[in-house]
């Protein structure tokens, strides 16, 4: 599909945001942030070299063909892409410049984890009811005041952590984006030059970011004003199992529309980024790429989920199982230990988002290969 029938052009990768370049017949644009590399940066068509590789041990797969004939000069061969190519393509990322994807993640999630294990140790150590009993005990009313506080406590400090981690990680998305979209092409670049193409959208990552959460939020409540009333409906018939199968419907129906709706806007930070456009038109420019494609991206986020959840349960559970083992024994570092904990969150969410965000930028390459002949373009800039 061209760019004319379209109606969208995209801007170059030097260009401002919100700038468009209309192409001459001499001049074809480039998409996003890809770009064209300098002449001499690839060996020519059918060359097999391998690529010496930013760092030892990171170099890319051989230059040249990939399978079925399709030139490689990156992380994934230039042509629609397969499910588990997707994936395979993530961790070739990680790979393939371990700086670029890991470091701003430590850096930032890192620093999160700090605010975020202040807040909940201000929060959690202002009322504790496993400590500080008088000796004659404590009335059930005053123990059951006692945690009520404590849970309202770390439903905030949680509140606050998720909340800080989310705006870092829809900035370390937009990084970690331009960093993969430069391996397609066989690219190398740094973390200073990656936070130099970035910063200027990082307002509107977080703007688009609050937006999407206060869409979901607004679907959850459109679910709970049809659902609660008929729930409440049912209760004053007497029917409990009528109560609770209401109650249920609307949360599985909640739920679905929320899947959907995060499927079809998934790819809004990869087109804010890499087309230089705003935070609305990013949104439509998602779902539009996703129309006709919804359980093919569907599948590729779940599986992805499923991946990054069972990495984050593993990897959580036996620090938090320690964690937890000290705060039983030593009750008065409860506090101490709720606010390790979510330092700890943080760091290890630092070593998904690196995965998360690059299969966010294949599926958008993937995507607009399939709609809109990405792969020409992309194998001209490669000179393939």
């Amino acid at each position: 599909m061209s760019n004319e029938s379209t109606g969208w052009q995209p801007p170059s990768e030097g260009s401002a945001p919100g700038a468009h370049e209309v192409p001459s017949p001499q001049h074809q644009p480039q998409y996003g942030a890809y770009g064209t590399p300098p002449p001499g940066q690839y060996p020519p068509p059918g060359a097999q070299q391998p690529s010496p590789g930013p760092y030892p041990g990171a170099g890319f797969r051989p230059y040249g063909p990939g399978v079925l004939g399709d030139p490689r000069p990156g992380i994934i061969p230039l042509r629609p892409l397969s499910i588990g190519e997707i994936i395979a393509g993530a961790f070739e990322a990680m790979r393939a410049n371990p700086r670029a994807m890991f470091l701003p993640s430590l850096v930032v999630m890192a620093a999160m984890g700090m605010a975020s294990a202040l807040i909940t140790y201000l929060l959690t150590s202002r009322s504790n009811p496993l400590i500080d009993y008088p000796a004659g005990g404590t009335s059930e009313a005053e123990s059951l005041r006692e945690l009520q506080s404590l849970l309202v406590d770390q439903g905030a400090a949680n509140f606050a952590s998720g909340l800080l981690n989310g705006l870092a990680a829809a900035i370390l998305t937009g990084l970690l984006i331009v960093a993969v979209s430069r391996m397609i092409l066989g690219r190398v670049a740094s973390a200073g030059e990656i936070w130099e193409r970035t910063r200027s959208r990082v307002p509107a990552l977080i703007g688009q970011t609050l937006l999407i959460t206060l869409i979901q939020l607004l679907i959850m409540a459109g679910a709970a004003a049809v659902m609660i009333p008929l729930a409440m409906l049912a209760g004053e018939a007497d029917s409990l199992v009528g109560f609770l199968l209401i109650l249920l419907l609307g949360i599985a129906l909640g739920s679905i529309a929320i899947l959907a709706v995060t499927c079809r806007l998934c790819l809004a930070p990869a087109a804010l980024i890499l087309e230089n456009i705003g935070v609305i038109e990013g949104i439509r420019r998602s779902w539009a790429l996703t129309r006709g494609y919804f359980w093919r991206v569907l599948g590729i986020q779940i599986l992805a989920w499923l991946i990054v959840s069972f990495t984050l349960s593993l990897l959580s559970g036996m620090i938090g199982g320690v964690i937890g083992v000290i705060t039983a024994i030593q009750p008065e570092f409860a506090a101490a230990g709720y606010a390790l904990a979510a330092f700890v969150g943080s760091v290890i969410s630092a070593f998904v988002l690196p995965f998360s965000a690059a299969v966010v930028a294949l599926t958008y390459t993937d995507v607009r290969m399939r709609s809109e002949g990405l792969d020409i373009e992309l194998r001209r800039a490669a000179g393939a």
